[in-house]
């Protein structure tokens, strides 16, 4: 499926009755899109480049279709640690449906009511720091992030300071655009780049 057949995939938000939302179906297409082998070690490259730069131990791509977190590309960890069938309260969910072109951060998770009783927090790895920058599709659907965890809390983290992960978010839909034998636009217009702007 290329890049004009996605932008106009049926524009339903919601899993009923066996319909895909419109945000599976690009995912699913995303998924099967065939990456080359070159952008397969771009985005391995990203992810180990982002992880050393925050000084984290993981970081993840991460697609949230329907109820369930795909990941693709990983660093440090084991896709099956985080890809729960059921995440109500997933740190990757949250950004997704907030939609909010903006970086989430959360510098304890375990004493943040949104998070503190999510598996991954209130047992192994035990995640404390969570940052994660939205991924959006050429026509702004939100489809997942690029996220960086931590089982160490932050005492503090800027917006600014995430601005390589909001960078890297943009590079993840660029590969995932040519994989589809399309030419994204040169820039994704995100808004999260502008001092004191973030969220928490």
């Amino acid at each position: 499926m290329d890049r004009a057949s996605l932008s106009a995939a049926p524009q339903s938000t919601a899993t009923v009755g066996g319909t895909k939302s419109a945000e599976d179906v690009i995912i699913d297409a995303l998924l099967s899109a065939k990456l080359s082998v070159d952008a397969h070690a771009r985005l391995q490259a990203l992810l180990d480049g982002l992880a050393a730069e925050f000084d984290m131990p993981f970081c993840l791509i991460s697609f949230v279709h329907s109820s369930k977190s795909l990941i693709p590309f990983r660093h440090g960890v084991d896709a099956e640690s985080f890809e729960h069938p059921v995440l109500g309260v997933s740190f990757c969910q949250h950004v997704q449906s907030v939609k909010r072109p903006l970086p989430l951060i959360v510098l304890d998770a375990a004493a943040d009511d949104r998070f503190q009783n999510h598996p991954l927090v209130a047992g192994p790895p035990c995640v404390r720091t969570y940052l994660g920058a939205p991924v959006r599709w050429l026509d702004g659907s939100y489809l997942g992030t690029v996220c960086l965890l931590d089982t160490r809390p932050k005492t503090a983290m800027s917006c600014d300071e995430c601005a390589p992960l909001m960078r890297a978010a943009e590079q993840v839909m660029r590969e995932y655009a040519r994989g589809c034998d399309r030419s994204p636009p040169g820039t994704m217009e995100l808004s999260a780049h502008s001092p004191g702007l973030g969220w928490q």
